[in-house]
């Protein structure tokens, strides 16, 4: 028996999308925009040592234009515990436009190169019995509000309008089951 150990198989591993901080929202009802967080992913069509310094290099591109953007606003650029950046934009179409001009100001594509991941918290922004017994609200935004029967239109509509979007977690509030149901239904 010879106790050299046989030589190693070729091993490829393929690791999955790389996903780094890009804006988030302190969250609540007090919040202009209550999503909770826009991430940026890398293309999984890309090597993971490719897509990882593009990702990081937006995600300073972000720092830098938001100083910029908000000049009279110190901590601008300030980075969350997190590593993302504040959200100080009035709505989620505001966001979505401003990470497609930091994409786009490293020579990127959003959507292309970059695509975002929303983790909507919606349990955070969910109303129960705002009107009749039984009748909910959700409010994605200051001044946006969406009857539950109608959310799953609103997220196709958020979606149709920002293509760029790979993927939506926690789009509905946890109370919500019925919410819930018609989404997947609707949405697959």
């Amino acid at each position: 028996d010879d106790p050299t150990p046989a030589p190693a198989a070729d091993v490829r591993v393929r690791l999955p999308a790389p996903i780094f901080p890009g804006i988030s929202s302190p969250g609540g009802l007090e919040a202009k925009v209550r999503m909770t967080n826009f991430q940026l992913v890398g293309k999984r069509d890309r090597p993971y040592k490719e897509a990882l310094p593009q990702l990081i290099k937006v995600h300073r591109k972000v720092g830098e234009l938001l100083k910029e953007k908000f000049p009279d606003d110190p901590a601008a650029d300030r980075l969350l515990p997190d590593g993302s950046y504040e959200c100080r934009f009035e709505s989620a179409d505001e966001v979505m436009g401003f990470l497609g001009e930091a994409v786009g100001a490293c020579e990127l594509s959003l959507g292309d190169d970059v695509t975002v991941l929303l983790t909507m918290g919606a349990t955070r922004f969910f109303k129960e019995n705002t009107g009749e017994v039984g009748s909910y609200m959700y409010c994605p935004e200051e001044g946006t509000e969406v009857e539950a029967d109608s959310w799953p239109e609103w997220i196709q509509g958020l979606l149709g309008r920002h293509a760029c979007v790979s993927g939506v977690v926690d789009p509905v509030s946890r109370e919500d089951y019925e919410t819930w149901m018609k989404l997947r239904k609707e949405m697959g």
